[in-house]
């Protein structure tokens, strides 16, 4: 059986239909804008209360240059620790916020009399700590690398031209510092 085709709708029934369609779109944009909204500001309760529990990254370098201090006494190295850079650096946290990270300062200074003995004992100062530990060579360098458990690395270099004592902190979502 041949069926006529459809009478085509009345120019109000359309009108109609269009503003039926753009209001459900409009529903629909702000309602994601509404979720999109509750969900940062949940996002940003999140990191607020996160940032009020975990030290600054100035914090973290105060605390890395006191174990770098404590770890160039420990194998032996006189000299004193200079700033690698001045001022924070930028970073991008595991969550993906940007955050705020400060370089230790460093100690360079001759060769350990020991090297063996050197890396011993900063690897078991560091593994008292709760630091893991790991170590490579690069060529005659022996590099020590301790990562506290909040993050951040401090490094060991020996060879038997001379040491050198660094690293950098976490990635904090607080500067901290005293020009913040």
């Amino acid at each position: 059986m041949i069926t006529a085709p459809a009478a085509p709708e009345s120019r109000p029934a359309l009108a109609r239909r269009g503003v039926a369609l753009w209001s459900a779109l409009g529903v629909l944009v702000v309602g994601g804008v509404v979720v999109g909204n509750v969900l940062s500001d949940r996002e940003q309760r999140r990191l607020e209360q996160l940032a009020a529990t975990e030290p600054s990254a100035y914090e973290a370098q105060q605390e890395l240059n006191r174990v770098g201090a404590e770890t160039a006494a420990l194998v032996g190295l006189t000299a004193e620790g200079h700033p690698e850079a001045n001022g924070s650096l930028a970073c991008i946290r595991p969550d993906g916020v940007q955050g705020f990270s400060y370089m230790a300062h460093t100690i360079e200074d001759v060769a350990l009399p020991d090297l063996t003995t050197g890396l011993t004992e900063a690897r078991r100062f560091w593994e008292g700590m709760g630091y893991g530990v790991s170590e490579r060579q690069i060529g005659e360098t022996t590099v020590l690398s301790g990562h506290p458990p909040d993050g951040g690395r401090i490094a060991l270099y020996v060879n038997p031209q001379g040491t050198a004592l660094g690293g950098e902190t976490f990635c904090s979502l607080t500067d901290g510092g005293p020009e913040d």
